[in-house]
């Protein structure tokens, strides 16, 4: 653990100084210190959960076995924690402390990230399959 990380700790929405950095004891002021960034059109205050990126290896120098359309693209590294700088724009290049106290630099990307996965649109076949098999193996159905 570097000097640095020794001597602050994330609490709340704040970096205070004499203890050892503990980033789990984010709660509710963080939670609404990191939401308000959204609305200060991508400006970020010290402690917000941020998401920076950085770019890996550029076009043309990724590995051979990579396909010929992926060779082309840059390889981004994206990663998010809590900001280090007392304030930032979208685009800045930044410092984080990680969930798991890495500090980390990149180019600030987004402000109170979310995750943007999901399964996809619901399949006609899976939604009825618990139905037809309850019918199948006799324990339910029609009545």
């Amino acid at each position: 653990m570097t000097q640095e990380a020794q001597g602050r700790q994330f609490q709340g929405a704040e970096f205070r100084e004499g203890k050892s950095p503990d980033v789990r004891s984010q709660g509710a002021k963080a939670e609404a210190n990191s939401l308000s960034g959204r609305a200060q059109g991508g400006a970020a205050r010290r402690g917000q959960w941020v998401e920076i990126g950085n770019t890996v290896l550029a076009g043309g120098e990724r590995a051979p076995q990579v396909p010929e359309d992926t060779a082309g693209v840059p390889l981004e590294m994206r990663l998010r924690g809590f900001l280090i700088e007392e304030e930032a724009q979208l685009g800045d290049s930044v410092s984080i402390r990680t969930r798991i106290d890495r500090t980390v630099e990149g180019r600030l990307v987004d402000v109170a990230p979310r995750w943007r996965h999901d399964f996809g649109n619901p399949q006609a076949e899976l939604l009825a399959i618990g139905l037809e098999l309850r019918r199948l193996l006799g324990r339910g159905g029609e009545k």
